[in-house]
């Protein structure tokens, strides 16, 4: 599997880049991101640059509401299966979902991920103030 990671400063576009590529050149996309309540935006998007790219990608959403009883993560690992027959497929779903589910079967999948999970966004901060502060506070 290859992974590529985009560290471009926020704002720079990241999201609408991978928008355009992903509905340009046909292929299987599970796209992730964040938040439930942005599928239908970035399907508003996605709709946008394919008619621009003049292509009709399938676009589907799973989450919660919308899996028919079968499960978030059932219903992410049929994906493959569901789709074989298409080439080009772009498939929403959140954080929480792909790191439920076994991506094991997503062969000639791209998968792309538009946020960096929260759990993953912290960074190691050092200042001269720490020792101090807490010396002072917690001995």
């Amino acid at each position: 599997m290859k992974v590529f990671v985009d560290e471009s400063r926020a704002g720079a576009g990241k999201t609408r880049e991978a928008i355009d590529r992903i509905v340009y050149y046909p292929c299987k996309t599970l796209f992730i991101t964040e938040r439930k309540d942005a599928f239908a935006e970035l399907e508003a998007r996605f709709r946008k640059a394919a008619r621009k790219a003049k292509t009709d990608p399938v676009i589907r959403h799973i989450h919660s509401g919308n899996h028919g009883g079968r499960g978030v993560v059932k219903r992410i690992a049929e994906l493959p299966s569901d789709y074989s027959t298409l080439d080009h497929v772009i498939v929403i779903a959140t954080h929480e979902a792909l790191l439920r589910s076994d991506l094991s079967g997503f062969h000639g999948w791209r998968i792309v991920i538009d946020e960096v999970p929260r759990f993953l966004d912290f960074q190691e901060k050092r200042t001269s103030l720490d020792a101090a502060f807490f010396k002072h506070h917690y001995t």
